[in-house]
């Protein structure tokens, strides 16, 4: 196993990619079709 150092995350840092999580947890409306067209609204915007 190799040792990571600060030097080779200071090198990976500079190719580090921007994203976006986005965690859903169910609730009580979540079988109305209005909600699943939600899902598609929001995700359309990222």
């Amino acid at each position: 196993m190799s040792t990571i150092t600060n030097e080779f995350m200071i090198q990976m840092l500079g190719k580090a990619k921007n994203y976006t999580v986005v965690i859903l947890k169910k609730g009580p409306n979540d079988v109305s079709p209005e909600r699943k067209a939600g899902y598609f609204q929001l995700f359309a915007r990222l």
